[in-house]
């Protein structure tokens, strides 16, 4: 599924357009009703969100919908937003911690509850919070970026020192075994260094003994893979060191499409652990 994510709201892609979630503000709804501005989305009640579709938006696809979205928030922050923007995106959070999103409509953060940062938050003009996550425009993100900086300054550092104490007793390890899934598919997973990223519950199927890595995802290098009599596709997997890790994590966020993850649904059968020499067919 594809997300369009502009910090204080998100847009989901469907069959028929996307489906935009954010906490109620009269200044959003009204942006994305008014006619002038051309995106004319409608609430779904069903859904419990507001649905643009390219045929209301005037447009032939959902991504030209999310890129008039886009212009559309834009348009109403003042001008350099599109600029810090674009300095706050390169900084994405990955221990499953801390949650940092920015975009056209603003920042979106969360930390635990009593996390020091948060009595920083609290006190930012205009910050609210929704469901366990801070809301801020451009506009308050603008006039108190000093205050957000060392807040944000403290998230990075305690992210990444959490992912490094939670995988930091990694050692080379190779597994390999069954996925249910076609070689296209596979390779479709894979980034452009054959890099594929897992998710906890596709660890603790097929390499149980490491389901105490406490991380939401996580990546492996695709070492080989071939296919058996039964169309079974076999696959052996290195665990990447955790500064690697850490990197790679980072630049899967910094997509604008992330890349997919793999899951325990894809995992049909036992998978063992390998020599760090070995490949399928030693």
């Amino acid at each position: 599924m594809t997300i369009f994510e502009y910090g204080t709201l998100q847009a989901f892609a469907t069959d028929v357009g996307l489906d935009i979630f954010f906490p109620y503000n009269p200044e959003i709804v009204e942006l994305l009703k008014r006619r002038n501005i051309g995106i004319n989305a409608r609430w779904d009640q069903a859904r419990r969100c507001w649905q643009a579709t390219p045929e209301r938006a005037n447009v032939k696809t959902v991504e030209e919908v999310g890129a008039k979205i886009e212009q559309a928030l834009l348009s109403q922050a003042p001008e350099v937003w599109a600029q810090t923007v674009a300095g706050l995106r390169r900084v994405p959070t990955v221990s499953g911690r801390f949650e940092l999103a920015a975009g056209a409509g603003g920042l979106r953060l969360r930390v635990p509850i009593g996390h020091p940062c948060e009595r920083g938050i609290k006190k930012i003009p205009g910050a609210r919070l929704h469901e366990g996550k801070w809301y801020l425009g451009p506009q308050s993100v603008l006039e108190n970026a000093s205050d957000l900086k060392i807040i944000l300054g403290a998230i990075l550092g305690e992210d990444k020192r959490m992912f490094v104490d939670q995988v930091g007793f990694l050692e080379p390890r190779r597994i390999a075994g069954p996925l249910s899934i076609p070689e296209i598919e596979l390779l479709a997973l894979a980034d452009e260094n054959r890099i594929l990223f897992a998710d906890s519950s596709f660890i603790a199927k097929a390499d149980a003994n490491m389901a105490k890595l406490n991380v939401p995802v996580f990546p492996f290098a695709l070492v080989s893979f071939k296919a058996d009599a039964n169309g079974f596709l076999f696959a052996s997997l290195d665990y990447l060191m955790p500064d690697v890790a850490f990197r790679r994590l980072q630049e899967r966020e910094l997509r604008e499409q992330k890349m997919g993850l793999m899951h325990e649904a894809m995992v049909p059968g036992s998978w063992s652990r390998l020599k760090q020499h070995e490949v399928l067919g030693d």
